[in-house]
């Protein structure tokens, strides 16, 4: 994706942060995500990492099956995540509505942000 958009628009996507060792306290990520109707996000610990499980169902669950990928911590609120099929990482960026007090209220990823449910 980014280099369509270097090439039909000069402009260059910000390259992602790089995984840290740094212990992360993942309570305040934990919980459910809905993108859509369709489409959610649970959020669990596994061991001692994340995954995420996105749950389709509906229209998109004939494209895309359900699946779970790991959550690798980027620093922050911020981890990465490879999409199926796609082989390049994403960012998903845990967002909170006031303050970072609590757990997050939102999932953002890539142009899409999803509300806890």
């Amino acid at each position: 994706m980014s280099g369509v958009l270097d090439d039909m628009l000069g402009i260059s996507r910000p390259s992602l942060p790089a995984p840290v060792t740094e212990p992360v306290d993942p309570s305040p990520f934990l919980g459910s995500y809905r993108r859509s109707e369709q489409i959610s996000i649970d959020v669990r610990a596994s061991g001692d990492a994340l995954v995420a499980a996105f749950v389709t169902s509906g229209e998109v669950a004939t494209h895309i099956p359900s699946f779970t990928t790991p959550l690798t911590y980027a620093g922050g609120t911020t981890f990465l995540l490879t999409l199926p099929p796609m082989t390049e990482r994403i960012a998903a960026t845990f967002l909170y509505e006031d303050d970072d007090a609590g757990s997050a209220s939102h999932l953002a990823l890539g142009t899409r942000v999803a509300p806890r449910v």
